[in-house]
Formats: C-alpha cells, structure tokens, sequence
C-alpha cells in the first residue's frame, strides 16, 4: 500500500528529514554524541532504527549497532530486559562472523550465548543466558558486553524515548557512567518529550548535563509535504485503478 501508519517507517515512506539525516550520518564517523528531539509521529523512530542503524549495521559488519526503545519503562528490570532483547537481536545477523564470535565467546565470562533457529524462516537467534546460580540478567554484565564489543572498533548506540529512564531512582547516573566510557561508539539519545529531556540535559545537577549536540525533527515544511503527497497519492490511485 502507497501510506504506512502506526509503525516504523521505511526510507521510502519518510518525507524530507535529509538535513537531520545528513547530520546524523557524519556523527557515526565521529564517534559523536547527539541528543534528538522531536513530537511523537515526527519520524525520529523510523530515521534512527529502519535507517541510520541499518545502514552503520550493513557498513561495519562486525561492529555492533545497537536500538534500544525505552518508552515506559518505570523498573530497573524492564531496562534490563529491553537492553537484553535488543543486544540479542544486535547479535543475531553476526552468527556467521566467526572472527566476532570468536572474540566474543572468550571474552565475556557473565554469559553463555545460546543459538537457535526460528521454525518456518530458519534464521538464526541469539539468546544470552547468564551464568550464575541466579540467573538473573544484570545491567553491569549487559554493559561488560557492549564496552568489550565497542573496545576495537567504532560502534553505535541509540536508546530511544530516553527520558523515561527518569521513573527509575538512580538510573541517570549509572548509564552516564557507562556511556561515558564508550569512546569509540557514538552514541545517541531521542525522546518525545523535549520539557524533561530538556532539564536532564540543561541542568548542571543532573547527569546528563551537556551530553551531546541537539538535533530537532521539526514539523514538515510545505514545500517538501506538498510534492511528497501528490506522488503518494498519485501511487494509490495507480494501486487501485
């Protein structure tokens, strides 16, 4: 169908957003810090994940590039679990890598990776398991992976509707901790709501404070909205008659 709603989007489906784009790209070869801001339906979602993820992903085949969505979350275990899914989903095109995986199986102690292939498609799915008696994922092991995968090479972290993570006492400081330290990774934040973001980043008190370049997704020009639904339109008439 000509119009997609109420997912993420793809490249050919997103209006105008090239100068966000653009800068967004040159960040990824500076190993930058960027936070972006936009409303909710404004596209910054669909740019980050279905584009500027997958392209540094296709670009840097050993690299990881990491998308992580946190909105909602209010518990330290619901960052634990987004982290972990996303982090196995990361992995998961890599199995055939064996020069990652090598380095991979012997560096990480916390874990054992457990591989199986879904049922109809046969692809291959990651599944980190930890070791200890417990088994209970731990955000400091999830981090020990991402800094050991970030340590060689360039990588790419994007969390999401970051702003959320304030629902959980203490968790501001211990991903500025960890982040910081990813010096060969870029790393952006997003959000929807710019009034908390805005106080994580301005307020010298707060953890965040001077984080990284601003990035906006702003309403769409007419001039680019105006071109781009005649030739939608022009497709879906063409779909159906």
């Amino acid at each position: 169908m000509p119009f997609t709603f109420g997912q993420v989007l793809e490249l050919d489906d997103i209006c105008d957003r090239e100068v966000e784009l653009g800068r967004l790209r040159a960040l990824t070869k500076q190993h930058g810090r960027a936070v972006v801001y936009g409303r909710r339906r404004f596209g910054k979602s669909s740019v980050l994940k279905n584009i500027i993820c997958e392209e540094f992903a296709k670009k840097n085949k050993q690299a990881l590039a990491l998308y992580v969505d946190f909105f909602q979350v209010s518990s330290e275990d619901q960052i634990i679990q987004r982290l972990h899914t996303a982090l196995s989903k990361s992995l998961s095109p890599k199995i055939s890598l064996k020069q990652l995986w090598n380095k991979l199986l012997s560096s990480i102690k916390n874990f054992t990776v457990e591989i199986s292939y879904e049922p109809l498609t046969q692809q291959p799915s990651v599944s980190l398991v930890p070791r200890s008696s417990k088994k209970e994922l731990r955000l400091d092991d999830l981090f020990k992976l991402i800094h050991e995968l970030c340590k060689d090479q360039p990588g790419l972290i994007i969390l999401d509707e970051f702003q959320d993570i304030v629902a959980v006492p203490g968790m501001e400081a211990r991903l500025r901790q960890e982040l910081q330290m990813l010096s060969k990774a870029t790393v952006i934040l997003s959000g929807s709501k710019r009034h908390i973001l805005g106080e994580m980043l301005s307020n010298e008190q707060r953890p965040f404070y001077g984080f990284g370049s601003d990035i906006e997704f702003c309403p769409i020009n007419l001039d680019h909205w105006l071109p781009y639904m005649k030739k939608r339109f022009a497709e879906f008439f063409f779909f159906f008659f």
